[in-house]
């Protein structure tokens, strides 16, 4: 079975991994500022992700470029997601890349052809995307992992936090959160 390589079906036009990246940040940014919780963002966040990308890399984009392209990192999101949730498919998080034998794939793919974007490794920006668009579970409901700090341990940062902040010392305080409510 032939399945092209992943940029084949993510990146056309102008449309780069960098430009996705600062889009994705600056988008994420603003819906933490914000705390907008819908995933129809208004214009000023796609005025502010065109200012971004045009002094970063001077690319012009307008905001219906930006718009189409989030639209499209959603189907990328959603789609990796089905395509994970999919009866004999796993995704290995240490090799990056969807496990899952040749019927099975082929069962993915007829379902959706879009999913051979993952046929060779995972998704770019995946973390970036799961903050953005906070997709929950089929009942409803978003899993959540409750993690007691113990002792001081070094965080790896390969993979990005929804809302990281570079060049500042922080300090993690617990707090309570509750889905669905405006407490924090």
């Amino acid at each position: 079975m032939y399945v092209p390589p992943q940029a084949v079906y993510l990146y056309f036009g102008c449309w780069t991994m960098e430009l996705d990246e600062i889009v994705l940040n600056t988008i994420n940014k603003l819906k933490m500022e914000t705390q907008w919780k819908f995933d129809v963002f208004p214009d000023w966040y796609y005025e502010k992700a065109q200012h971004a990308v045009q002094t970063k890399t001077n690319t012009t984009l307008t905001n219906v470029d930006i718009k189409l392209r989030l639209d499209f990192l959603k189907k990328r999101y959603t789609t990796f997601n089905a395509v994970t949730k999919n009866k004999g498919a796993s995704y290995d998080v240490e090799a990056k890349v969807v496990r899952a034998s040749d019927m099975i794939w082929e069962a993915i793919l007829n379902k959706t052809p879009f999913a051979a974007t993952y046929y060779h490794r995972d998704y770019p920006h995946f973390t970036l995307l799961e903050c953005l668009y906070e997709m929950e579970d089929d009942n409803g409901e978003r899993e959540v992992e409750i993690i007691v700090l113990s002792e001081t341990e070094e965080i790896s940062t390969d993979e990005p936090s929804c809302y990281e902040v570079s060049g500042f010392e922080a300090e993690v305080n617990s707090a309570p959160y509750t889905r669905g409510h405006d407490q924090y």
